[in-house]
């Protein structure tokens, strides 16, 4: 984006390019594109932004697709600190 890496204009095409990963079962590359939005938000928006539990949630569903369950603990322990 000509706006710069962390730009909140990019959250909508990560969010997207996501639910593409997610659909065609590339679960590792959707984690990246939500990592990225919560990267996006804490850099914008503050550490414990309220914007990024939608995007934890959303890993959650993720990790729980993949049967990753080490992660789904990390993003419930990040939930909790938001």
């Amino acid at each position: 984006s000509e706006s710069g890496t962390y730009h909140l204009e990019l959250l909508p095409s990560l969010d997207e390019l996501a639910q593409v990963y997610i659909e065609a079962q590339d679960f590792e590359a959707a984690a990246q594109m939500l990592d990225h939005q919560l990267q996006i938000h804490r850099i914008n928006s503050g550490l414990y932004a309220a914007a990024q539990i939608p995007i934890v949630e959303a890993m959650l569903r993720l990790h729980a697709r993949a049967d990753d369950w080490s992660s789904i603990n990390d993003s419930l322990d990040n939930l909790a600190w938001l």
